[in-house]
Formats: C-alpha cells, sequence, structure tokens
C-alpha cells in the first residue's frame, strides 16, 4: 500500500451567483482539515467579479474565460489541474470540514482507479439524498 498524501485539484466553474454563495463554498474548503489541495475557480462572469475572492485563498488559481457553459468551464480548469485527483464542485455546494480527511484512505487504496464517489449529496430543501448510488 502506498502512503502519500494525494493532491486534489478542485475545479469549481462559476457564472451567475452572488458573491456570498461562492464564499460560502470557498469557506467550507479553507476549512478542511487535509489541507493538500488546490482550487482552480474558473470565472465566466463578465465583470470577474469572484476574483478578489479567490485572491484570499491559499492554494487557489483563478481565471478567466469567455467561453461560456459548465462543460467548457470544466474542461478549462481540468486543463490547469495539477493533482492526483480532480474533484469538480459546484459553485453552491459546502463540505463537511473533514470530507477530505475521510475520502483521503480510499484515494490512497483506490490511486489506481480512475472514479471514486464518496459520501452523501444532500438536497438542501428537503434534507434527503440527491443522488442515490446505484
Amino acid at each position: 500500500m502506498y502512503k502519500f498524501a494525494p493532491l486534489i485539484s478542485i475545479v469549481i466553474s462559476t457564472r451567475g451567483k452572488d458573491t456570498k454563495v461562492l464564499k460560502e463554498t470557498l469557506s467550507s474548503l479553507t476549512k478542511q482539515k487535509f489541507k493538500n489541495f488546490e482550487i482552480i475557480l474558473v470565472d465566466q462572469n463578465r465583470d470577474q467579479r469572484m476574483k478578489q475572492i479567490v485572491k484570499e485563498i491559499n492554494n487557489s488559481d483563478y481565471y478567466h474565460s469567455n467561453e461560456i457553459g459548465l462543460s467548457k468551464g470544466k474542461n478549462y480548469g481540468l486543463k490547469r489541474a495539477k493533482g492526483d485527483w480532480l474533484l469538480f464542485l459546484d459553485d453552491d455546494v459546502v463540505l463537511d470540514d473533514d470530507l477530505f480527511a475521510k475520502i483521503k484512505d480510499k484515494l490512497i487504496e483506490n490511486k489506481n482507479k480512475q472514479v471514486a464517489y464518496y459520501g452523501r449529496v444532500l438536497n438542501k430543501e428537503n434534507n434527503r439524498d440527491y443522488l442515490v448510488r446505484a
């Protein structure tokens, strides 16, 4: 078994969100106990209003893209990712503080696999599972 701290590249593509919403998402990332990650924010807003928010966070990179579309933003971020693992995160998601610490061992165990799925995604409106494992 390999013992390493995998770098997680977190790609967030944003467009049309209020800065408060993105701040909440980024705040949940900065509170992670496991710190070996990078944040790649792809801003598709015309006014680049998210740039200042990202400047305040360590291990984060800001990119502005005039190409609009969620998939285009993800692909833009993917090309800049340096991590062992890639996490596409929506711009309005809040993570538990210890999520990365919990999944670190699973990532190490499955280092040669291409996809990992962990945890639950809840709908905030009714606190029910948003995704169901097959």
